[in-house]
């Protein structure tokens, strides 16, 4: 635990937009099987599902879907917001965390 160097979040809600039968805990799972093959253990990724209650443990978040500044699915490292584009650009992600200093394995 005490190697993890960054934390990535995707937040996404259970159905996404992108293909049909395909969800953001989908792609959520493709960018943890392929930050994993590029960093280990530094970096740990996390998919929360956005539905309420848990919702309310992330105002910040909130704060952005409410004023209109983010789409799902929500991206942040270290818990910070890195994209609201609407997509999980995974070399976008690996790009981030590349200039925040996590060294590819």
């Amino acid at each position: 635990m005490e190697n993890i160097k960054a934390k990535v979040t995707i937040f996404g809600v259970p159905v996404a937009g992108c293909k049909p039968g395909k969800t953001w805990k989908d792609a959520a799972n493709l960018a943890k099987n392929w930050l994993t093959l590029r960093f280990g253990e530094q970096v740990q990724v996390e998919y929360i599902e956005f539905l309420p209650p848990k919702w309310k443990e992330f105002p910040k978040i909130i704060d952005l879907i409410n004023k209109g500044e983010a789409k799902i699915p929500i991206i942040t490292v270290n818990d910070e917001v890195l994209a609201t584009a609407g997509k999980v650009d995974i070399s976008q992600i690996e790009k981030h965390l590349l200039n925040v200093g996590v060294n590819r394995i």
